[in-house]
């Protein structure tokens, strides 16, 4: 009975220190460096131009230019909303959500959510990724994120008994799209 709680608590604590961070970041804006070198200015460009499809260059090696813009894409379409990148740091956040919402349907599928999910949280809680991540426009915690949604799209299909058909299909795009975007 206790774990639940137990786990709500540390949840609940690795989220202030998170909220912290995101704090910072918009009283002192985004500092990381790959956020301003190449993250943020190719999601200025997506809206800029209407298209995910124009090359710029954003420095003197055409590499950086050609990196995919998976996460970018969702940085241009926050900026979209709100003309800014306001709602930019608030997405890394919202992927370490996902993270947990997929760890927990894992551990559901094993009987053991609250384990699932506190497995998960001491990589939310390290250090670098406190400092990094929760205030910056970098792509791993999507990456992450998309990696343990797209095995929670697998197993979900075997706990509900959906082998083909429809559904089958629909589970079997979203763990592509999942991949996809890691």
């Amino acid at each position: 009975r206790w774990k639940p709680y137990f786990v709500a608590v540390i949840t609940a604590a690795i989220a202030a220190e998170w909220c912290g961070q995101l704090s910072r970041s918009y009283r002192h804006g985004m500092f990381n460096y790959d956020s301003l070198w190449y993250h943020l200015p190719m999601a200025a460009n997506f809206v800029r131009s209407a298209s995910f499809m124009t090359l710029k260059l954003y420095d003197a090696d055409i590499v950086v230019s050609t990196y995919p813009g998976g996460s970018e894409v969702f940085h241009a379409i926050g900026m979209l909303a709100v003309g800014s990148d306001l709602l930019s740091p608030l997405l890394n956040i919202g992927w370490a959500a996902l993270l947990l919402l997929a760890a927990h349907v894992i551990g559901r599928r094993y009987r053991c959510p609250h384990l699932a999910v506190a497995s998960v949280l001491p990589v939310l809680a390290l250090p670098i990724v406190l400092q990094v991540e929760a205030l910056s426009a970098l792509t791993e915690m999507m990456g992450l994120a998309c990696l343990v949604a797209a095995i929670a799209f697998m197993l979900q299909g075997e706990l509900t008994g959906v082998d083909g058909g429809a559904q089958g299909s629909g589970r079997l795009v979203l763990v592509g799209l999942s991949l996809g975007l890691v």
